[in-house]
């Protein structure tokens, strides 16, 4: 196990590294799943991250933080989607700002949306700064989830919403081989560790939030977080991208899903 702090600089490193080559690939929404409104819509980053904000609670006027923003997508998407919102992003890697910056200036919403480079356990923003908090797919890279937790608390207006979307692995005891496929995941990802439910739930409860769902996200796709894995090629007709090369057998036989955690702050 090592420190918090070496977490975040393993984190950092990972996403100067390879945010280049993600955006190239998945686009400007850095998630493996995206949500859609029902069973036949078909997957869109950008109605994705609208989905998840409705479910998080997201109302317009709403000041949101998305900690563990990546380069901006589902931020500049929320605010699009609801033109009197603010959306502030933290992001632990500078390449990531950078880029986001520059993608939020070009998308001419610089007024609505920032993108801070910032350890999400130590927020630079004021007490209850914030109406609605959200954890996309970030929680994992946290080896403090309850200090991260409680950073949100302090955060978030009392009567707030904090929203967890994530790569969930099953709760209870899991096989040898499947316990093996899980900490292959996690390193390869440069996760802390893939969070349970009922972790993040306890967590969230010990931050002083109330619990109000807590399950599986339905009718969400992974069809384009896979195509970015494989690229044309003229003698094979697809060979292994990048991507590919690196992440491709990275959720083999994990038990995993897509889950969601929304909690509300204690009103005082």
């Amino acid at each position: 196990m090592i420190s918090a702090d070496a977490q975040i600089e393993r984190v950092r490193t990972f996403y100067d590294r390879w945010t280049p080559a993600f955006l190239a690939g998945y686009g400007t929404t850095l998630q493996a799943g995206f949500a859609k409104p029902d069973a036949d819509s078909p997957a869109d980053p950008d109605a994705s991250a609208v989905v998840l904000a409705s479910r998080a609670g997201v109302r317009d006027g709403d000041r949101i933080l998305d900690a563990g923003c990546g380069v901006g997508g589902p931020a500049m998407a929320i605010a699009a989607a609801h033109p009197r919102a603010s959306v502030h992003g933290v992001t632990v890697s500078g390449a990531q700002a950078d880029i986001g910056r520059r993608l939020i200036a070009e998308a001419d919403l610089a007024a609505r949306v920032t993108i801070t480079q910032a350890d999400f356990h130590e927020l630079p923003f004021a007490d209850a700064a914030f109406d609605v908090v959200l954890f996309l797919e970030s929680c994992g890279y946290s080896g403090a989830r309850d200090a991260l937790f409680a950073e949100a608390a302090r955060v978030v207006r009392p009567g707030g919403q904090v929203y967890v979307k994530d790569v969930f692995v099953r709760t209870g005891p899991l096989t040898e081989g499947e316990a093996g496929s899980m900490a292959a995941f996690d390193d390869l990802w440069q996760l802390a560790s893939s969070p349970t439910l009922s972790g993040v739930t306890e967590d969230l409860e010990a931050a002083g939030c109330a619990v109000v769902t807590a399950g599986a996200v339905p009718h969400v796709d992974s069809d384009r977080f896979v195509a970015a894995m494989v690229e044309p090629d003229p003698e094979t007709i697809f060979r292994l991208s990048e991507l590919g090369r690196t992440f491709a057998l990275s959720g083999a036989d994990c038990p995993t899903f897509f889950g969601e955690v929304r909690a509300r702050r204690a009103a005082e």
